[in-house]
């Protein structure tokens, strides 16, 4: 379903690893079995939208609901997680919250590798070609190394708030980078390990709390368009008037 800017997709996918050590997705994650068949399929809807001159979507809401099952050595082990956005604009030009929420679960055994959630880290790499804001997808948790925390279950819970663009009037020097960093804060909630020593199941509670400079966008200034000076006009056209004919004389051809 297409009727811009309103989107709703069927998305699915279907793999097969062979010869592996680690797990595709959490990479981080060793693995005790060499191959993987997995699939999923997702339903997404958005409807986002944003203002002239705005950096990044300012109201709407997206959310997506996605099945996802894992199979090697004939185990079979099914996951299920979510996604919900809501955006409000603010007074102030281009500037907007939201609520950033996810949930997610699955059936199976907390040592196996393939039944849980992996968290840690921006999700950037030096090198990519992903999105730079990755930070507001559910496996993303700063202040955690990447695929460090782990979970059957969770929930998470982000406020973001975009804060209007910074507007330069004069171009910054040659490889002035800009910045695009909101105001957020993030609670995360995952089943915690009791082998471990950790706190009862579901009491594993990560906040984060980051405030970072606004977002950033260059802009210059449109310098005004000089007055074109109009041509002067063409000299008006010369008419050449042919010379009158002379009346005849009377006299015959031979000159009497």
């Amino acid at each position: 379903l297409y009727d811009d800017p309103r989107r709703f997709e069927v998305r699915y996918d279907l793999a097969y690893y062979d010869k592996i050590d680690t797990l595709p997705n959490a990479q981080n994650v060793e693995t005790t079995f060499t191959r993987l068949l997995t699939g999923q399929v997702g339903l997404h809807y958005t409807d986002v939208r944003r203002s002239l001159g705005a950096v990044d979507d300012e109201k709407g809401v997206a959310w997506s609901l996605v099945a996802k099952a894992s199979q090697t050595s004939g185990q079979v082990t099914p996951q299920i997680y979510g996604t919900f956005d809501v955006g409000f604009p603010l007074p102030l030009p281009h500037s907007s919250i939201w609520l950033r929420s996810a949930a997610g679960g699955a059936n199976g055994d907390r040592n196996s590798s393939l039944a849980n959630f992996y968290f840690g880290g921006f999700g950037n790499n030096y090198v990519d070609n992903g999105p730079i804001r990755r930070y507001r997808e559910y496996s993303a948790l700063p202040g955690f190394e990447i695929d460090e925390v782990s979970g059957l279950n969770f929930v998470r819970q982000m406020v973001e708030w975009n804060l209007p663009p910074i507007v330069f009037n004069q171009p910054p020097p040659p490889g002035t980078p800009t910045v695009s960093a909101p105001i957020r804060v993030r609670t995360t909630r995952t089943e915690s390990d009791q082998s471990q020593g950790g706190a009862p199941p579901y009491t594993k509670i990560v906040r984060e709390r980051e405030i970072n400079t606004p977002t950033r966008r260059t802009e210059f200034p449109v310098e005004p368009t000089k007055p074109v000076r109009e041509a002067p006009p063409p000299p008006p056209p010369i008419i050449v008037m042919p010379a009158p004919a002379r009346a005849p004389t009377g006299k015959k051809p031979d000159g009497r």
